[in-house]
């Protein structure tokens, strides 16, 4: 396997276990806050973009991603991390060779 692909898994887990912890452990507020941040702030980008990603119903002011915007988040963070697992390994080897 590529180290590409081995960083991408590496991010996406370390990513997915951060989101999981946020929802079923007591952690500080900035934790919590990051975790809840990388899921708005994707669909506030494609929201801006004119893309239907909020259902209407809304709970205390927070309103629910609609199921493409859920799809569209999670495409959102696999390119960002395979991008940036692709990132890393072309720094390494750039570094391997000097």
């Amino acid at each position: 396997m590529r180290l590409a692909h081995r960083l991408f898994l590496l991010f996406t887990a370390g990513h997915a276990a951060a989101v999981l912890a946020a929802l079923f452990l007591p952690l500080p507020d900035p934790l919590a806050g990051l975790a809840g941040a990388s899921l708005y702030g994707p669909l506030r980008l494609f929201r801006s973009l004119g893309l239907p990603v909020f259902d209407a119903t809304e709970a205390n002011g927070w309103s629910f991603p609609s199921a493409f915007g859920v799809v569209l988040v999670i495409a959102f963070w696999l390119a960002a991390w395979l991008l940036a697992g692709h990132a890393v390994a072309f720094a390494v080897r750039r570094l391997r060779r000097a």
